[in-house]
């Protein structure tokens, strides 16, 4: 693509280039990877840098990878793609992307537009609960995965509740798709019902009236007097204990749950969580991985090299056991 016919991008950045690193990517011997360009305007979404850099050097023509999308859209991809790589937004730049994220799709969640800005949720919260009109509030918003749901989630939970005393025995799917919220909710309502309240209700006792075919003579009349008064001796009644059930599932798949801390802005965007990323990587041994092993090995080291994936093995389990009560304390 000739770089005349390029526009200047729309760029989350408050200062537009750094000549620092316009100059390091000049002098760098290694292919740059294409900038990616808004279709429609041919507007920057990433790659001013780059840009510079090829001009400094006297190319005329740079390669690129088109965006298909409106412009809000290309924005919010200039922003995802800067904070993934290249020079990374400082944390002011985050903050006023996900300011302007939230006015031109105040219909994200949180969590949304949390990841797009490389932000935490309580962050990108407490930047909309300062803009005016509470950042174009809505009452339901689009998650990360595509799905819409209630901003408040009191009023979707109080009516998993009921619909879970009435039908105990109905399925997460169907529970979820009457009350309108996640199946994970209603899994999370219904760990914490007490367990009473998830057993039919037992009959009501039925107790005689006075003068009823029932009773008695002065007996009858004894007994419906001590009936009427026995409400106000009986002591308060105890709520049942709560009672939260575990409900078995499959183990994680340690590739999904790799790929799902390595997106955690908590994680990605600090020096311990970098850190504990990289240290996790190096220690998941891949099936495919130990195949291959195992065919290399010379034989007389099998029997070490088993005796130390049984220690590895018995200390990650330690770890695990830590790591639950510590769970368990803080609970």
């Amino acid at each position: 693509m000739p770089i005349d016919r390029l526009l200047p991008a729309v760029s989350p950045r408050h200062i537009r280039e750094d000549v620092n690193h316009t100059r390091m990517l000049m002098e760098s011997e290694v292919p740059l990877p294409p900038i990616l360009v808004h279709r429609p305007t041919m507007r920057i979404i990433d790659g001013t840098h780059r840009v510079s850099a090829a001009r400094m050097r006297g190319e005329t023509a740079i390669e690129v990878r088109y965006f298909d999308g409106s412009a809000r859209e290309a924005f919010a991809a200039a922003v995802r793609v800067n904070v993934a790589h290249g020079l990374p937004l400082t944390y002011a730049e985050r903050v006023a992307a996900a300011g302007r994220l939230i006015t031109d799709n105040p219909h994200w969640s949180d969590r949304a537009i949390a990841v797009t800005a490389g932000l935490s949720a309580a962050s990108v919260a407490g930047i909309r609960a300062q803009m005016p009109a509470g950042g174009a509030a809505t009452e339901r918003r689009m998650g990360r995965d595509g799905r819409i749901r209630p901003v408040d989630g009191a009023a979707g939970r109080q009516r998993v509740r009921e619909l879970i005393e009435r039908s105990p025995d109905a399925s997460l799917r169907q529970i979820a798709r009457e009350a309108g919220v996640s199946p994970a909710t209603v899994r999370n309502v219904r760990q914490r019902l007490p367990v009473e309240s998830l057993a039919p209700a037992a009959p009501a006792a039925s107790v005689p009236q006075a003068g009823s075919a029932g009773s008695a003579g002065s007996a009858g009349s004894a007994g419906s007097a001590m009936v009427a008064n026995e409400p106000a001796n009986l002591p308060a009644r105890v709520p049942p204990k709560l009672v939260l059930q575990r409900v078995p599932c499959d183990p994680p798949d340690p590739k999904s749950a790799l790929e799902v801390l390595s997106r955690d802005p908590a994680l990605r965007y600090t020096d311990s969580g970098r850190v504990m990323l990289r240290w996790l990587s190096l220690r998941f041994l891949r099936s495919q991985e130990w195949q291959g092993i195992m065919r290399e090995l010379p034989p007389h080291t099998t029997y070490l090299v088993a005796d130390l994936a049984e220690e590895c093995a018995r200390r990650w389990s330690r770890f695990a056991a830590d790591l639950r009560d510590q769970i368990a304390r803080a609970s």
